[in-house]
């Protein structure tokens, strides 16, 4: 998420109506009684002749109506389409427009996070949080200096955010009305929200001694935390303590000590999986119950100038079509993207969680500078942001432009960048 400038990209709305209908039209058919042929004023040719008529007109009136219905069938299948191609059109070909979403008047806007937009929560350079309307850009309430905004622990902050360290608030996240921050003086702080003021709920003992570097509530409302020094990914859930869930409290479920410092993790629910980006430049892969299912290697070399090269940011993509990815953003600006098995009970395979029948796919072009976001959309959009002051913008639904002569039938992923936006400040 890049915290400076709210960008938006135009796009189709759907109709209200969002899903396909079938009309309903059916005509009745109905068969005459013996008792109707007592007063038939016909004679037995005319009224054979007036039977076949009539089924001749049922079978019409049965064309009649599967021809209705067929037609009707058809030009809702042709509008979703139009929609479709119209949405995609607009993904690929137009204008960008920006604007601001947001604005402190004394502070610097650090980190941001999402659940249900447009409300926001919003870290300051300051040390403190602000919970925002990105609609109207008004804050709805704050705490101020509610972290440290400089200190601590230097090698972690070297690692996060090499020579742009903006100061303030290290992560943040909310789900409804719970709000959770971390800062450089180690561990995290629980909030709640009233509906009028933020009010503070605790902070766990277990984490004060640690920095930690990210947070992220999974779709389930469980809450993962990576922490530097002691390089463990937890697992918390909530516990509510009052009718109103306002009083929380936080249990701990379930956690992992990796070989070396998380950075950043990824959850998805969908498939029960943690990604997590390794300061050594490896990608771990943890089950919804926290259980190791495997490692990977993309940032395993040094750079050019001798540096190790860590695995700054991770995301993991749903492509909409069965197929989910990993994604994984490097110190030196370089990003892969490796497709997952998923099985039958649609989660990630404990045995073998990598398709390896398809190949690692690198993005290009890279970034020039650490690569410290990435944000997935469901359906196969990417956005990534480095520090060099750019976003970008990437299809990755594997769509190829070339002919059927023309397709590689090899197993290799693709991924098209569609935007390259510069000039942002990008912490």
């Amino acid at each position: 998420v890049i915290p400076v400038v709210h960008c938006f990209i135009p796009h189709v709305e759907r109709n209200s109506r969002g899903t396909a209908f079938l009309p309903d039209k059916r005509v009745g058919l109905f068969a005459s009684s013996e008792n109707d042929d007592l007063n038939n004023p016909f004679s037995a040719s005319d009224l054979n002749n007036s039977d076949k008529k009539d089924d001749s007109q049922e079978k019409d009136t049965v064309n009649n109506d599967d021809s209705f219905f067929l037609e009707s069938l058809k030009n809702r299948m042709d509008t979703i389409s139009k929609e479709k191609s119209e949405l995609e059109h607009n993904w690929q070909f137009a204008d960008f427009v920006s604007s601001i979403g947001f604005a402190l008047s004394d502070d610097w806007v650090r980190r941001i996070s999402l659940h249900n937009y447009p409300i926001a929560l919003v870290g300051g350079a300051s040390g403190s949080i602000y919970l925002a309307n990105l609609e109207t850009k008004e804050t709805i309430s704050s705490v101020e200096k509610a972290h440290a905004q400089v200190g601590g622990n230097p090698e972690a902050l070297k690692q996060l955010f090499g020579d742009f360290d903006g100061g303030g608030i290290i992560s943040l996240a909310i789900r409804g009305n719970i709000l959770v921050s971390a800062g450089r003086e180690g561990g995290i702080k629980i909030w709640t929200f009233d509906g009028e003021k933020i009010n503070f709920q605790g902070s766990p003992a277990s984490l004060e001694n640690f920095m930690v570097t990210n947070l992220q509530f999974d779709e389930n409302g469980s809450l993962w935390i990576a922490s530097y020094e002691d390089k463990v990914i937890r697992r918390y859930e909530i516990d509510y303590l009052s009718e109103d869930k306002q009083e929380i409290k936080l249990r701990m479920s379930t956690s992992y000590t990796c070989e070396s410092e998380p950075l950043s993790i990824a959850v998805c629910s969908d498939i029960s999986l943690c990604a997590c980006g390794l300061s050594n430049g490896s990608v771990l892969l943890l089950s919804g119950n926290g259980e190791k299912l495997d490692d990977w290697y993309p940032f395993k070399d040094i750079d050019s100038i001798g540096k190790k090269i860590n695995t700054r940011s991770v995301g993991i993509l749903d492509n909409d079509d069965g197929a989910y990815h990993v994604i994984a953003g490097g110190s030196n600006g370089r990003m892969y993207m490796r497709k997952l098995y998923v099985g039958l009970d649609g989660e990630v395979s404990a045995q073998d969680p990598f398709d390896y029948e398809t190949l690692v796919h690198e993005m290009l072009p890279f970034h020039n500078a650490p690569v410290v976001s990435i944000a997935t959309r469901k359906g196969g959009l990417v956005i990534t942001g480095s520090t060099d002051g750019s976003l970008r913008v990437w299809d990755c639904t594997g769509k190829s432009n070339k002919s059927d002569d023309e397709k590689d039938t090899s197993n290799e992923q693709s991924s098209k960048s569609l935007y390259c936006l510069i000039g942002y400040k990008v912490w």
